[in-house]
């Protein structure tokens, strides 16, 4: 991935700054990473990360055990609001990889319901 993005940007990349770039973006770097996770944060609305970190477990999907509906519902309205044309598209769903993986990394589809 790493690559592509160097590409995208028209920056090409060593292969010892691609893998430099890759483990500095692993899941478990960015696990440890304070700035990452936001330590001191308080996002009142919807999750405190001074109990919890913003990077738990890297399972797309795990956030099903931590959200009540109240907080779904209005996590996918206001995600709804602000994305609005933007064009991305986050994966919320296990399911949602095998659209990934099938049209070169791009998300097809992702409708959020209120």
């Amino acid at each position: 991935m790493a690559s592509k993005m160097a590409c995208f940007l028209d920056r090409p990349l060593t292969p010892d700054a691609t893998e430099a770039v890759s483990n500095h973006c692993s899941f478990e770097q960015m696990k440890n990473n304070a700035m990452v996770n936001r330590a001191t944060q308080v996002y009142t609305d919807l999750f405190d990360l001074t109990q919890s970190k913003f990077m738990r477990k890297g399972v797309i999907g795990d956030w099903k055990n931590y959200f009540t509906e109240e907080q779904n519902s209005a996590f996918n309205k206001l995600y709804n609001e602000k994305m609005q044309g933007s064009g991305l598209e986050l994966i919320f769903e296990p399911e949602e990889i095998n659209n990934l993986n099938n049209n070169e990394g791009k998300v097809t589809t992702n409708k959020l319901e209120n």
